[in-house]
């Protein structure tokens, strides 16, 4: 249980995953966890260049 409901698991990762440069498109991405992190983590990953094909993500819950 969290003492701040506020507090998004995965926040922080997702914060420095985006400010890592770009993936090369030889890169191939997996991410997994709370689903509306796994998905910003895996649009951004598109939106650099990375294709769908190389990026396999998975939420597997999500918050209230």
């Amino acid at each position: 249980m969290r003492d701040n409901p506020g507090n998004t698991p995965g926040r922080a990762a997702l914060a420095a995953a985006e400010a890592l440069p770009a993936p090369a498109e030889s890169t191939y991405g997996w991410v997994v966890g709370e689903s509306e992190l796994a998905a910003a983590l895996r649009r951004h990953w598109v939106r650099s260049g990375l294709p769908k094909s190389n990026i396999m993500f998975c939420g597997y819950w999500r918050m209230p």
